[in-house]
């Protein structure tokens, strides 16, 4: 479990009225990995008929989403499908998924710590960009800092190029007990982040806010 993910999906549940308004929408959570936020936006959904899609480009990782679907009760509102980043290159009016298909373009985007190299960057960037609605239409990424997950120092400009808007913000600087509960510490707002894969100390992450201009 990445510490962007639970940092994600924590900050879903605490925004779950602007998220999720009372209408139908579609939601594309991408590099899924074991699904913690597509799951959390599946049961935050339930409400208003909203479909969420996981994706991962892994085959076993999609087997292991569908069964954590099955799992979680979220059949009624999540489904899965496999999506590669790297598959994504130009603008065909939607996003291509495993079997070669154009599949529509979505409302909202999510996503944790996807971002592990230079080239994950761009790429991550032209798929949000071929992915998203350009109206009303929002991307959210939590990644940790590039001193943590090289490449993430470059998201914006590619984002930025490609005719995106972004706006950053600094994980610490919404934390509150409401966002990260604290479990270990009574001066510290990890809320269990420092027992997630991949946490270290002094780790910092970013918001990314994205929507098409």
């Amino acid at each position: 479990m990445w510490p962007s993910a639970v940092m994600l999906s924590r900050w879903l549940i605490s925004n779950s009225n602007k998220i999720f308004p009372k209408y139908a929408h579609t939601v594309l959570e991408l590099g899924s990995g074991c699904g913690l936020t597509g799951l959390c936006a599946a049961k935050l959904a339930n409400s208003t008929q909203s479909q969420i899609i996981l994706t991962d480009f892994n085959d076993m990782v999609l087997k292991n989403l569908n069964q954590n679907i099955i799992l979680n009760d979220c059949e009624s509102t999540a489904s899965v499908s496999k999506l590669d980043f790297y598959a994504q290159t130009a603008d065909l009016g939607g996003w291509i998924d495993g079997d070669g298909n154009i599949r529509s373009k979505v409302d909202i985007i999510i996503a944790a710590d996807v971002i592990c190299k230079r080239s994950d960057s761009l790429a991550l960037a032209q798929t949000i960009s071929n992915c998203l609605v350009s109206e009303n239409g929002f991307a959210y990424i939590v990644c940790a800092n590039a001193a943590h997950r090289f490449g993430v120092e470059y998201f914006v400009t590619d984002c930025t190029n490609l005719g995106m808007h972004v706006k950053a913000n600094q994980v610490a600087d919404f934390c509150s007990k409401e966002l990260l509960i604290e479990e270990h510490s009574s001066s510290s707002c990890l809320g269990g982040l420092e027992l997630t894969t991949g946490y270290v100390s002094g780790m910092e992450m970013t918001l990314f806010v994205i929507t098409r201009t």
